[in-house]
């Protein structure tokens, strides 16, 4: 694909990430207004100090989804990661819209330079960003029908949002959908490859978890991730408590 082709795209996907950027010296660079924020913080520091993948903390860092510390320990930096994730969901999605030629679309550029939501996550040292896109990789490789590398893509994407580890499902039937006229040995041999890339990973990880503390879990965050941050949000706003104190009083159930 010729590289003046790409341009036109290359150069709107710009516009997204420079809106997210502009929001983080807004907000402050080092601004991190969530318990995950410092969390993800703390793991990519110790990570790139120790080599070790563990928080000191009282909820059990040590064993959740790696994805996010890991690429904020590889880039140093969570702005410069999402602002090169913003980049890279809007070009995908660009090139998908390309490949099925739809019109207008290049709204998609001002749909997510506007978008409230999108924006205030590249500025802040959270999942939702990176998770995008490496889900948007994924769908980019399927409709491109490169089954095994979408599965590594969907791979990626729960090592940054765990549910995301289920779509192989909807995903796998959407494949014999498509092969539904030509399942031919290699296409089951394609889709036997993105089942197993797609869950290689979060096993990996499990079984990481296991050796180490004794879960064949995939995270951390199950039901004690629950009562300790959301429930302890709910009860703070309810009962007009601090937030801090709350969470002490669950711990200690």
């Amino acid at each position: 694909m010729k590289f003046k082709v790409l341009l036109p795209d290359i150069l709107w996907s710009c516009l997204p990430p420079l809106a997210g950027f502009l929001v983080a010296l807004a907000g402050g660079i080092h601004y991190a207004p969530f318990p995950d924020c410092g969390d993800y913080l703390v793991l990519a520091e110790t990570l790139r100090n120790t080599g070790q993948f563990d928080c000191p903390a009282a909820v059990p860092d040590g064993w959740r989804a790696p994805g996010v510390p890991m690429l904020l320990a590889l880039f140093g930096s969570y702005l410069w990661l999402n602002l090169l994730s913003a980049w890279g969901i809007t070009f995908l999605i660009l090139r998908l819209a390309n490949y099925f030629r739809l019109r207008y679309r290049r709204f998609v550029v001002f749909f997510l330079g506007g978008s409230a939501g999108f924006l205030a996550c590249t500025a802040v040292p959270l999942s939702e960003i990176p998770f995008l896109f490496f889900f948007s990789l994924m769908l980019f490789l399927i409709a491109r029908d490169r089954p095994a590398p979408a599965g590594l893509s969907l791979a990626a994407a729960s090592c940054c949002r765990p549910a995301a580890m289920f779509f192989f499902i909807p995903a796998t039937l959407f494949l014999l959908w498509q092969w539904r006229h030509a399942l031919t040995r290699r296409r089951w041999l394609a889709l036997l490859w993105f089942v197993l890339a797609a869950n290689s990973l979060p096993l990996a990880w499990s079984w990481r978890n296991y050796l180490h503390y004794g879960h064949f879990e995939f995270s951390s965050h199950g039901g004690y991730y629950l009562l300790f941050y959301k429930a302890g949000s709910y009860l703070s706003v309810r009962d007009g408590r601090p937030f801090d104190q709350v969470r002490r009083e669950l711990d200690a159930r």
